[in-house]
């Protein structure tokens, strides 16, 4: 299933603008009410070139588990600004065991606004059945 995928592959995304009024309302959604510019938590909803990445390659949502995530800060976001993601397959390791075989995938995303990183990511993901 994952023998198309290489270590290194980068895919780029035009990501979209994110109002003021969508950063407010994923704050009281997520109880972020303490924050002085933007929910710490608002890059996952940056994260779709991720999940159709993984659409691309064909894996079975039913078979994934999201096992880890990380995020680094590194520059605000800038409400109205448009995002760019680059997204980075940063490692796949394949392991066979009593219940079959399993993916290790791990992503790293880079979300720009206006050539400037704001935040890196970087998701871990096993596949069941690959």
């Amino acid at each position: 299933m994952l023998e198309q995928v290489r270590i290194g592959e980068v895919m780029e995304s035009q990501g979209r603008a994110i109002s003021r009024e969508e950063m407010e309302a994923f704050a009281r959604v997520t109880h972020s009410d303490r924050f002085t510019s933007v929910p710490l938590t608002l890059a996952t909803v940056l994260r779709k070139p991720e999940f159709d990445w993984l659409a691309g390659v064909k894996v079975n949502l039913a078979n994934l588990l999201h096992t880890e995530q990380e995020y680094e800060y590194r520059a605000p976001f800038r409400s109205g600004a448009t995002s760019l993601i680059r997204t980075t397959v940063e490692d796949l390791k394949e392991r066979t065991g009593k219940q079959g075989t399993i993916a290790i995938i791990v992503l790293k995303s880079e979300i720009l606004f206006n050539g400037e990183i704001s935040v890196v990511s970087k998701t871990t993901f096993m596949v069941r059945g690959s």
